[in-house]
């Protein structure tokens, strides 16, 4: 009676630990991470290539800009712009709370990041932007 017991037990702790697992994988995956945190970022299908720069302007100033210029989020969370023909490089995080976009590139900046019709974004800190195709 004791040994059948003892069966009994192992048996529903083996089931439990089994479903237990089961259970875990049958979980939602984690979502990808880009520059640091989750893809409910609205560059969504815009990584790893470059997005054409339409203007740039600062202290309401608007900037004269090159044909080849843009602006590049990587999903490793690297970051690369061309403006005015200078190449500049650093790393991006958005930060999903808030929904800024954190760009450490000559020095640190927070945008806030805005669609605009056309496939056109925003990205904006203070009086300064930048405005930029989605591909």
């Amino acid at each position: 009676m004791k040994a059948l017991s003892i069966l009994i037990v192992f048996i529903t702790i083996c089931f439990a630990t089994s479903y237990a697992q089961g259970t875990k994988a049958a979980q939602k995956p984690p979502k990808k991470e880009y520059g640091g945190k989750d893809d409910n970022c609205m560059l969504n299908g815009s990584y790893n290539k470059p997005l054409t720069i339409t203007s740039v302007t600062k202290n309401k100033s608007t900037s004269t800009i090159k044909a080849n210029d843009f602006v590049q989020f990587n999903s490793d969370g690297s970051y690369t712009e061309v403006i005015n023909g200078v190449k500049s490089t650093g790393n991006w995080s958005f930060d999903a709370s808030t929904k800024k976009i954190n760009v450490n590139c000559n020095g640190s900046k927070t945008y806030d990041l805005y669609e605009l019709p056309n496939g056109q974004f925003e990205l904006k800190e203070g009086s300064s932007s930048i405005h930029f195709n989605k591909q």
